[in-house]
Parts: C-alpha cells; sequence; structure tokens
C-alpha cells in the first residue's frame, strides 16, 4: 500500500489535505522560470514517493512504522521541497531572507538553487500567515504546517550540522520523528537519479553550464533503481562506442558521483538509520548502448581530472596545489601521515595530514608557508 493510501486508511482529514498540496505544486511546478536546472516537477515528487514506499516497505510493516502525522509531513515535505525553484527574488522575498543589497548576490539562478529549501520554508510560514502575496502551495493544519517547513528546508542544508534544529516532538499524543522524517526526504531527493530527471533533448540547445551539464548526464546514465532484498541497486548504461580506457573513467566519475550523497547521508546520519532499520547497501549494474551518447571533449576532459585528482597521492595533491603560489623546494610525508613542506634548505614545516581533511586546509598551509 502507498502512502497516501495508508494516510487515508489512518486519516482521512489530512488526506484531503494532501490531495489539495498535490494540487497546488502541480500549479506551481508547471509554470516553471529556471529552465536549466534538472526535473523538480510534480513528477520529481511521485517518483520521489515511490522510492521511499520501496525503501520503506518492511519498515512500514514494522513497529517503526510512521504514524498519520509523520505521514502527513512527509509526504508534504516531498510535494513541497522544490517550490522554491519556482520563486523570482522580488523585493519581498529579498526582505524575507534578510539581503539588504543586491551585491549579496552574484547569480541569481545559483542563489537561488542554493537556497531554494529555504525559499520552499518561507513560502509554506507565508502560506501558514496567510499572506496573499505568495501562491498557494501549503493547505491544512497550520501547526502541523510549521513542522512541513522545518522538514522542507532540511533537504538543501547539512542536517548532520543542524540536527539540533530536528529535535523528535509531540503532537496530539503522537510521536513526530523529525530528524528521521528529514533523512527520509532527504535519501528519497537524491534517489531519484535516472534519466527520468532531465530531457536530454533540450540539452543539446540550451547553453548550460558545464557543472550542470555533468549533473544532465549524471542522470542521463542511470538506467534506474530498484530496491529489493533489502539493498538498492543501481543500473547504469554507457555508450557501447566507448574504448576501454574512456568507460573506466566514465565508470568511476559518475557511479562515485551518483552514490556519493545516499552513501554520505548514511555515513552522517548512521545513527537516526541505524535505530530505525534503514540502513541498506549499495550495488551496482553497469551495460552499455549504441543509443547513448559519449560526452563532447570539454566534458571528457572535466572527469578525467576528476579522475586523476582522485588517484594522486596526497603529496602530489600538495605539491600541484602549492606550487601555483610558491615556489617549493620540497614535498615529503613521513611515516607518521604528516606533510612535510620544505620552503628553503633552511626552513622546515610540518603540517598534520587531518589538515587536508577540511575545504579551506590547502589555503591555510599556504597561508603558514608564507608566514
Amino acid at each position: 500500500m502507498d502512502f497516501i493510501d495508508s494516510l487515508k486508511e489512518l486519516n482521512k482529514e489530512l488526506h484531503n489535505d494532501i490531495e489539495k498540496i498535490r494540487i497546488n505544486t502541480e500549479k506551481i511546478q508547471t509554470d516553471r522560470i529556471h529552465l536549466h536546472f534538472t526535473d523538480h516537477s510534480i513528477n520529481h515528487s511521485n517518483r520521489i514517493l515511490e522510492k521511499l514506499e520501496g525503501v520503506m516497505s518492511d519498515f512500514m510493516k514494522s513497529e517503526f512504522a510512521l504514524n498519520e502525522y509523520e505521514l502527513f509531513i512527509l509526504c508534504s515535505a516531498i510535494y513541497l521541497h522544490d517550490i522554491g525553484m519556482q520563486h523570482e527574488l522580488n523585493a519581498e522575498l529579498k526582505k524575507l531572507l534578510n539581503i539588504n543589497s543586491d551585491e549579496e548576490i552574484s547569480d541569481e539562478l545559483t542563489f537561488i538553487r542554493m537556497n531554494h529549501g529555504k525559499i520552499s520554508r518561507i513560502w509554506i510560514e507565508q502560506n501558514i500567515q496567510d499572506n496573499t502575496s505568495f501562491r498557494d502551495a501549503y493547505s491544512g493544519n497550520k501547526r502541523l504546517g510549521e513542522f512541513v517547513a522545518l522538514i522542507v528546508e532540511s533537504h538543501n542544508i547539512n542536517i548532520k550540522e543542524n540536527l539540533h534544529l530536528y529535535q523528535d516532538t509531540i503532537y496530539s499524543g503522537k510521536k513526530i520523528r523529525m530528524a528521521f522524517l528529514a533523512a527520509m526526504l532527504s535519501i528519497g531527493d537524491v534517489l531519484d537519479l535516472d534519466f527520468n530527471r532531465i530531457d536530454y533533448e533540450r540539452l543539446k540547445h540550451k547553453s548550460v553550464p558545464l557543472d550542470s551539464k555533468l549533473h544532465w548526464f549524471k542522470h542521463y546514465y542511470v538506467e534506474g533503481s530498484i530496491f529489493d532484498k533489502n539493498a538498492l541497486t543501481i543500473s547504469y548504461c554507457f555508450p557501447s562506442s566507448l574504448s576501454k580506457e574512456q568507460l573506466e573513467y566514465y565508470k568511476y566519475f559518475f557511479c562515485t558521483q551518483t552514490q556519493y550523497w545516499i552513501e554520505k547521508l548514511q555515513k552522517d546520519l548512521q545513527e537516526l538509520f541505524t535505530e530505525n532499520k534503514m540502513f541498506f547497501p549499495i550495488n551496482q549494474h553497469v551495460t552499455s548502448s549504441i543509443s547513448k551518447e559519449k560526452l563532447d571533449e570539454e566534458l571528457f576532459i572535466e572527469i578525467v581530472n576528476f579522475y586523476k585528482s582522485k588517484h594522486l597521492s596526497l603529496q602530489e595533491k600538495i605539491r600541484m596545489r602549492v606550487a601555483k603560489d610558491l615556489s617549493i623546494f620540497d614535498v615529503q610525508v613521513n611515516l607518521k601521515g604528516e606533510v612535510v613542506i620544505i620552503k628553503t634548505p633552511d626552513k622546515l614545516l610540518t603540517i598534520e595530514k587531518k589538515v587536508f581533511d577540511r575545504p579551506e586546509g590547502m589555503d591555510e598551509l599556504i597561508e603558514n608557508i608564507k608566514n
């Protein structure tokens, strides 16, 4: 039984509210204003529901099953989580986002993509407060709507670093597992990972930034996924015209990128997944087809560089990065895993390896050498 039917059996009033939310969302998503993003339509929401129903099939038959309020919050969030993609940065929204100057936004489309979860949350909160300048999106119980707004934003932020915002709570005598609902929305979102997320023919005739193109191709080369016997299998299909060496680059880049967020969520929220019996392994299935098209040369170079960056030794990575900024005499890695940078024959600087596990680590290293 699917989530919506389950909710209908448990609470007809909440089910009716979900139907209104679905209709509102479909109207909003039909009027797309940002065309080079992947599919964030009602079809995306429907696929998330389908994926989660598969992943949570045994879970929903167990003692851990979602109650009526959790089902309502999760389903509402699935429908509403991407409406922020369809709102222009008008004066009112900028005020609600605490944007005081246009200089804070270098690229509007990038800003919306990076903050669409927050925009979706604001939109729902404005609906709850009956602000008529925002189109109808959320319909239903206002208190439950506040929970929905929080869960909606969660898919666009680092949940691990913001778990304090998602404490379990109680509504009408029933427990609401906020952090778990946030995790399920995020997992469902990344599980919609195949070619249905894109219109490949449109990609051929539209100017799309390089990183966005690679994101589109990440979906293009996924045939589908299925959850069976408590494991997720992802099926990839690459061009049959690839050489053996090219295929290795394709497999490494696209398989790594596709699985990254699923594995990261499971790792970051391991305790949540484990206590709710929701941890699952990922399997790969790779095929080829004459109908699949190859990347152009510029994109292929990008995935080759990605492969090389992951396979360089730490010593080589540091030498390549630091050499752009400073004249380094030598770089060595000692047996303790510390990185030894020798700026000149008479100066020695030792940096612990863990420094480089952080994005800003290399910049800090350069500053240390300069000083």
